[in-house]
């Protein structure tokens, strides 16, 4: 979705409008992925193979968590505390997906020594697992 996308769309008013909108939005997530997912992980094989398909989906993950953060920090602008709080709940679960997923990515490397972690230079680290902050 395009920020202007985002910007643009209304907003329900009526519960059973915004359920049935939920329910549609995962209906429609689950019909279309479904058959892409099952074609895309026919190929998977070995560990090295799943890399890919780890880093594209953790790039969606963290632009999702990225402006989680941003409204996050717009509710609270805005004083919609109990907003910001239930958006930062989900904000933290996205941040807790990010690092699952970089320690998935992490898997996919082959066995190497705990010498190859001393080679990184003073001051340098992996922030694959850092949480995202706005």
């Amino acid at each position: 979705m395009t920020v202007q996308q985002l910007l643009t769309q209304a907003a329900y008013t009526d519960q059973h409008d915004l359920i049935r909108h939920l329910d549609a939005q995962t209906d429609r997530a689950f019909t279309l992925m479904e058959t892409a997912s099952i074609q895309a992980t026919r190929q998977l094989g070995e560990k090295a193979d799943y890399q890919p398909q780890i880093l594209a989906s953790r790039g969606q993950l963290a632009d999702v968590a990225v402006l989680i953060e941003a409204m996050v920090t717009a509710a609270q602008a805005n004083g919609e505390l109990d907003l910001a709080d239930l958006l930062g709940a989900a904000a933290e679960t996205a941040d807790d997906l990010l690092i699952l997923l970089a320690r998935a990515a992490h898997g996919t490397l082959p066995a190497v020594d705990d010498a190859e972690d001393e080679d990184l230079e003073d001051g340098e680290q992996d922030q694959a697992a850092d949480a995202v902050a706005v």
